[in-house]
């Protein structure tokens, strides 16, 4: 079984403003079984999993520094 260590996501010019954040429906159904398996909240999920995948996120076409 192959892991994948990048989260790969294209740039955008303009980056917009929001206080929430959609997911598909499928998503939403992933952190909702996770987070009844685990015991933890739906924040508590996404939370971990967006920590886990910033460290790992490569922006496309960006200069490396």
């Amino acid at each position: 079984r192959k892991t994948v260590d990048k989260l790969i996501i294209e740039s955008r010019n303009v980056l917009e403003e929001g206080t929430h954040i959609r997911v598909s429906k499928k998503v939403k159904e992933l952190v909702d079984d996770i987070a009844k398996r685990s015991g933890r909240s739906q924040y508590q999920i996404v939370n971990r999993m967006l920590e886990f995948a910033a460290e790992r996120v490569v922006i496309e076409d960006e200069e490396e520094e």
